[in-house]
């Protein structure tokens, strides 16, 4: 009896232990979101953080790259991703992801690689509209976003909601946003490109008189898809993808621009680096 006494502390600490790891949740997280690669090729590696490990998704669509290993027991191990030499004369660019889930399923993370030159010309003179926002967290580091930066999903085919930007040839563009108060509201930007670094850097002027600058480095810009990194969360899409939906009739140009005199009213959320 008095050894049963002993071994009931030790017994309910085990149980304790074991109802808490099992309660842990199935989650996955790495160290960055996005790879690029030269037209050469090469490898890279990411990162895994995994509550009861990972593995990779099948998929045969992407023949171009290779991933090792392709699932891992450990809570933290790394993923080596080797990418083939692109044929730029056949294919300037191209791009694929990979998907990285627990055991079960029960979590997943997507990581996109993309290769080659990304030519921002080819989205001149098209406009392009939301196909989805995120939700953002109610936090940047450590610090409470403002509910009227939080972002929802719109259809860029309805021309009842959501925003389409317009990118013309001689570095301006005008952002028509459709959500904010049952209004449709036109703001003028003007826009730069830097192949080399992919970096797109772009302006709006406020009603103060400042200078609103965004440079965002491009993940993808086709005739199809305009993607950039998130401004305030490294590693993260921007808010949107944007979609192609028309291309810009030049008889309307000058009618859009000379919509889009008004000045937008506040700058994005600026928080301070940790």
């Amino acid at each position: 009896m008095n050894n049963l006494r002993k071994l009931l502390p030790v017994l309910l600490l085990a149980f304790v232990a074991f109802a808490a790891s099992s309660c842990k949740k199935d989650k996955i997280e790495v160290s960055q979101h996005n790879l690029w690669f030269g037209a050469d090729g090469g490898s890279q590696t990411i990162e895994v953080t995994a509550t009861y490990g990972w593995r990779i998704q099948e998929n045969s669509d992407f023949d171009w790259f290779t991933v090792t290993p392709t699932s891992s027991d450990e809570n933290h191990s790394t993923i080596t991703i080797n990418v083939e030499p692109l044929d730029a004369a056949a294919e300037g660019y191209r791009n694929g992801h990979i998907s990285i889930l627990s055991p079960k399923g029960g979590a997943q993370i997507v990581v996109l690689i993309s290769q080659g030159e990304v030519e921002f010309s080819s989205i001149y003179n098209l406009v392009f509209g939301v196909t989805k926002e995120e939700q953002w967290n109610t936090d940047y580091f450590g610090l409470m976003i403002e509910d009227s930066y939080k972002c929802f999903e719109f259809d860029p085919y309805d021309t009842t909601t959501g925003f389409w930007m317009y990118f013309f040839e001689d570095s301006t563009g005008v952002q028509v946003d459709r959500y904010r108060f049952d209004t449709t509201e036109y703001f003028r930007f003007y826009y730069t490109y830097d192949i080399a670094t992919r970096k797109l850097e772009y302006s709006f002027q406020l009603e103060d008189g400042t200078i609103e600058y965004y440079n965002p480095t491009i993940i993808t810009a086709t005739p199809d898809l305009f993607r950039f990194e998130h401004e305030y969360k490294p590693n993260y899409w921007e808010r949107s993808d944007m979609k192609k939906i028309g291309t810009i009739d030049p008889a309307k140009k000058a009618a859009l621009l000379n919509r889009a005199v008004k000045k937008r009213k506040e700058a994005g959320p600026v928080f301070p680096i940790k």
